[in-house]
């Protein structure tokens, strides 16, 4: 199976939340993304990032089977907040839909500005001048427990080296005959390693990410660089991944010491993929364009119509190796905003000789106090 970098983001009329652990995790800047907060993927799924003084948002998802079956799927999505954004009801036709309504309103959350140690059922956040420093979390079923070790560089996000540590269960008999069972942790062994270099005005230019796989001895590398133009714009990514064999003794090093040009890497995981990107008169993305060493290309060119609403043609070329053949495909997303500069209406198209066909489409309807 090759890997892909990047996920593919042609959900952005319909996406799914679950719920999970949401507090913010410090990351490692990724300029390459800032196209797609085009796609406005958090002001559609949650209100609380939506201008303005929202009182009710209804939602309504719509998805086409196929382009020659008028056959569609609905959802609705109802939201009610507070003046102060707080959301105090949520409903939904989604039955598959598990979101719940603190899990939308932890979004946007002010993180801690001190020092400080929180505690969660079975995970731990401790800060240091509000900064995460260590993350930690249990799990006791499966006996195992990880962490992940945080260090800066004035503002900047240095290293991110993650650890995990396989349990043991241990006995204490008591005096009065009763016994108890809990699991001890040994040291930590480093399972997942990045480090950042920024240039003198603080933009990242390169990160090193490695990650072992299931199978002992192989380790997942990636290598990402990033230029910018004269205006300290991002302009291009030059990003490597590939899968490399680790000896016995190398395992026992830090990744920093690793030198894996010299292993043998696996057949068919190399990865090179390049995105470039360029800007209209008013500093707005105007193209953003991915290939990859798998000969799978995405284009996206972006029109800009008068202050707000927008076109986003898309041009794919998906390769499958299994049948040596591309499949090529354009695509068109409209989106219409209100004066707060929400998107009311999204909708994508498939182009089929050369005539649009409805694929999906959002509706946000906004009532503001």
């Amino acid at each position: 199976m090759y890997k892909h970098l990047y996920t593919t983001l042609f959900v952005l009329c319909c996406i799914y939340t679950s719920n999970a652990q949401t507090r913010d995790f410090p990351e490692f800047p990724n300029p390459q993304n800032d196209f797609y907060i085009l796609l406005e993927e958090n002001k559609v799924t949650n209100p609380k990032y939506l201008e303005g003084s929202v009182r009710e948002v209804n939602r309504t998802y719509t998805e086409h089977i196929s382009p020659d079956n008028d056959e569609v799927y609905t959802a609705d999505y109802y939201y009610r907040l507070k003046k102060d954004k707080e959301i105090t009801a949520y409903t939904t036709s989604d039955i598959y839909d598990d979101t719940t309504i603190p899990y939308l309103n932890e979004a946007l959350q002010p993180s801690p500005k001190n020092d400080t140690i929180i505690k969660d059922d079975f995970y731990t956040y401790i800060y240091n001048k509000g900064k995460l420093t260590h993350y930690i979390s249990y799990d006791i079923s499966g006996g195992t427990m990880d962490s992940i070790v945080y260090t800066y560089k004035k503002e900047h996000l240095l290293t991110r080296t993650q650890y995990r540590s396989q349990g043991a269960i241990d006995v204490d008999f008591s005096d009065n005959g009763e016994v108890d069972e809990y699991i001890l942790f040994p040291e930590f062994e480093i399972y997942a390693y990045a480090e950042a270099t920024y240039n003198k005005i603080g933009l990242i230019q390169t990160v090193v990410q490695y990650q072992f796989t299931e199978e002992e001895g192989l380790v997942d590398s990636y290598h990402y660089n990033y230029m910018y133009d004269i205006e300290g714009r991002f302009k291009n990514l030059q990003a490597i991944s590939d899968r490399v064999f680790l000896t016995y003794k190398q395992q026992k090093k830090h990744p920093k010491n690793w030198k894996l040009a010299t292993n043998e890497v696996v057949e068919g995981m190399y990865l090179e993929t390049t995105i470039n990107t360029t800007y209209d008169t008013k500093n707005r993305i105007q193209t953003y364009i991915k290939t990859d060493s798998n000969k799978n290309k995405e284009s996206y060119s972006v029109a800009y119509d008068g202050h707000s609403n927008k076109k986003i043609t898309v041009s794919r070329d998906d390769y499958s190796f299994q049948y040596d053949t591309t499949v090529h495909r354009d695509l068109l997303y409209e989106y219409m905003y209100d004066t707060y500069q929400n998107p009311t209406y999204i909708t994508s198209y498939i182009i089929v000789n050369g005539k649009k066909v409805l694929d999906k489409s959002t509706t946000l309807k906004i009532t503001y106090y």
